[in-house]
């Protein structure tokens, strides 16, 4: 019974030996759990660059609007087009009286679907 067993382990692996081997997995990342990180700067009398991080999580076609409020004003969009290739902004004409910036992923950009 003993010699059947030890067969069979003998034939299991000289099938391992045939099997096509695959490359090993990728080793998983170590990250941090954060958040956007809005960075605000002033640059000029009315410049101001605005920076945020990209995350490991985000998907690599994922695109940004960036928009500004002062005081209980409905926010106003600064870009143009979606920011897709970047993470800052320079916004030229800045009114130093605002007190937000939110950055917000653009729903009706086609690759954030």
């Amino acid at each position: 019974m003993a010699a059947r067993r030890l067969a069979a382990v003998i034939a299991g692996i000289g099938a391992l030996g045939t099997m096509a081997v695959s490359s090993p997995a990728p080793a998983l990342r170590i990250m941090e759990n954060l958040g956007r990180g809005v960075v605000a700067v002033r640059t000029s009398e009315t410049g101001v660059h605005v920076g945020w991080r990209l995350l490991g999580t985000d998907p690599p076609d994922l695109a940004f609007n960036l928009y500004r409020s002062a005081g209980a004003a409905a926010p106003v969009r600064l870009n143009d087009e979606p920011l897709a290739t970047t993470t800052d902004f320079v916004d030229a004409s800045a009114e130093f009286a605002w007190r937000s910036v939110q950055v917000r992923r653009d729903p009706s950009f086609p690759r954030n679907r």
